[in-house]
């Protein structure tokens, strides 16, 4: 039989991440409250008597698009459990009598599901200054096991640049965006006492996903490197209420602009950056605000967009099954809302474009096809802009090879240290 749990007639209420606890009970997730909670429902062959466990402004689940399940069965007594809050992830228990909740191994936050076996969990956790790891956790003696490394310790404490997280107002002063700051961090290094570094934003995909403040390597690629990075959990990500989640309906190419912008302002405006020297890059969906950031504000230097969108019909037009109605949320229906999508495609208005632009594109991409690219490089070229196009061949939507990766990570270095060059001489 169907078991009705989804919090009635409320069609923004979901209800995710079903599991069977002891006694045939069912635990899910749901957000009536605004928050992914765990409820649990009792006789859910009879009646179902729903009791909400742990109410808390804290998401017990990833977007069910990440085909992830929250909550496992632990013993009869508890299940576990991951949440999120303010962007950083736990994992525990929750006992299913009261609703309470202990925490075990903070400081690593998981990154994938919970395995759950005879006594014992097991996930891929990271902390903030050392590669992820696959831990194993007793739960009898609380020891927890390293089973294997992602990558051997990479850098020395020194050179770590640990996530501080931030939060500013955003361009309409009714919300707050949010993301995490990751200060320059080389003890060979020292610059003038009143310099600020310049920023790097960092621009998620999806883009209704989330970054998290667990050790990137990647960060810290930039960081020991002189560059300040700000990692953006812009409005629409998730982790912080269905509030937030759904703020970027209809609004993209809208609110996360003015929240890489205004983060940038807050940043120089606290003193930790300068923001006369602020670059933007991201991938995928976060290449289209890269695009879209450059074309419609002064707020960066230069930008790289990798395998981003530059022309939204085209994109709604072009993409794989998964993600093809994704835009009609996003923005609107196609194409009764094209006058929209033409309004908010980077590729129409390049008269706000001043920057430089890095365009990495795989030549077998099926999410974003490779047309996007070659048209904005095309475009940007006939104004008299200044743009680098750089094609892989064999690589689809983000690089796989090591030396695609390589060469991409080192051509975006020497784009950004051309663009301070010149901006030292003016």
């Amino acid at each position: 039989r169907v078991v009705l749990v989804d919090g009635g007639s409320d069609p923004a209420v979901s209800a995710i991440s079903p599991a069977w606890a002891a006694d045939d009970e069912l635990v899910y997730v749901a957000d009536p409250h605004g928050w992914w909670n765990p409820f649990r429902c009792t006789d859910p062959l009879g009646e179902c008597r729903i009791r909400l466990l742990h109410p808390a402004e804290a998401e017990f689940a990833a977007p069910p698009w990440t085909f992830e399940s929250s909550l496992s069965p632990l013993d009869e007594e508890h299940v576990v459990a991951r949440w999120t809050q303010h962007g950083r992830w736990s994992v525990g228990s929750i006992r299913l009598v009261n609703g309470e909740t202990e925490e075990w191994m903070a400081g690593l936050e998981p990154t994938s599901e919970v395995a759950v076996g005879e006594g014992v969990v097991a996930f891929v956790g990271a902390n903030s200054t050392s590669p992820a790891v696959l831990a194993e956790l007793a739960l009898a003696e609380g020891r927890v096991r390293v089973l294997r490394a992602s990558a051997p310790e990479l850098l020395e404490e020194d050179y770590v640049s640990v996530a501080e997280a931030v939060d500013w107002p955003t361009a309409g002063g009714t919300d707050f965006a949010h993301g995490f700051f990751y200060a320059p961090a080389n003890p060979r290094v020292s610059a003038p006492e009143d310099a600020r570094p310049p920023v790097l934003v960092l621009v998620h995909g999806g883009p209704t996903s989330a970054t998290s403040a667990g050790f990137s390597p990647f960060i810290q690629f930039w960081t020991t490197r002189g560059f300040g990075v700000l990692d953006v959990n812009y409005r629409g990500s998730t982790g912080y209420g269905r509030e937030y989640r759904e703020a970027l309906r209809g609004a993209w190419g809208v609110a996360d602009i003015e929240d890489v912008a205004s983060g940038v302002a807050e940043l120089a405006r606290r003193g930790l950056v300068d923001g006369d020297r602020a670059f933007i890059r991201g991938g995928s969906a976060g290449g289209y605000t890269v695009l879209r950031a450059l074309t419609t504000t002064d707020a960066f230097a230069a930008g790289t967009s990798r395998y981003g969108i530059a022309d939204l019909a085209l994109l709604a037009g072009d993409t794989h099954k998964f993600e093809s109605r994704y835009t009609e949320r996003l923005v609107g229906p196609y194409p009764e809302a094209a006058d929209t999508y033409r309004e908010r495609s980077p590729l129409f208005h390049l008269e706000g474009l001043t920057a430089p632009v890095l365009l990495l594109q795989g030549e077998e991409d099926r999410v974003v096809p490779p047309n996007q690219a070659v048209e904005m490089a095309e475009a940007i070229r006939a104004r008299g802009g200044e743009v680098e196009l750089v094609m892989y061949p064999g690589e689809g939507h983000g690089f796989r090879t090591a030396a695609a990766a390589k060469d991409a990570l080192g051509r975006e270095l020497d784009f950004y240290q051309r663009a301070l060059a010149a901006g030292d001489q003016k």
